[in-house]
């Protein structure tokens, strides 16, 4: 009988220990999330229009970068979103800075995998299977990091 008792009491133990792990989960999940803002130095900004070359085709592009991540409105038409996934690779070469990130691009109906590359020469270029987007004003400086 006292073995039972230990069980039971070894169980009530552990499920009241249940929702602090919980809120140490998620507390750890807002602390990454913070400081991954605070290490790209950028939250969300507004949408800038500029010249974007989606598939070498010259289009008017509203840009939202938050950080690595940014979100297209090409035209009226399409719109894509651009997350990093992982960790991103920051090259200096020569006095040209860039930085290339794996991403996912969640277009309309459906998302694919590609890459990322910010430079301090030709801007953004976003590079994917079936999708190659440009975006020349948009240069990567040593700020950006």
């Amino acid at each position: 009988m006292g073995e039972m008792r230990g069980h039971r009491s070894i169980h009530f133990s552990m499920t009241c220990q249940r929702p602090t792990v919980f809120m140490l989960v998620r507390m750890l999940a807002a602390t990454i999330t913070l400081f991954d803002i605070v290490a790209t130095g950028h939250a969300d900004s507004q949408p800038k229009a500029t010249k974007c070359f989606v598939n070498k085709k010259l289009n008017i592009c509203s840009v939202t970068m938050a950080g690595d991540n940014l979100e297209l409105q090409v035209g009226n038409t399409q719109k894509i979103s651009v997350e990093r996934r992982g960790h991103c690779i920051t090259r200096r070469q020569n006095g040209l800075i860039s930085k290339s990130c794996n991403v996912k691009l969640g277009l309309e109906n459906d998302f694919v995998y590609g890459l990322i590359v910010r430079s301090s020469t030709t801007g953004i270029t976003i590079s994917s299977p079936r999708l190659e987007i440009k975006i020349p004003e948009f240069k990567f400086s040593a700020e950006g990091m």
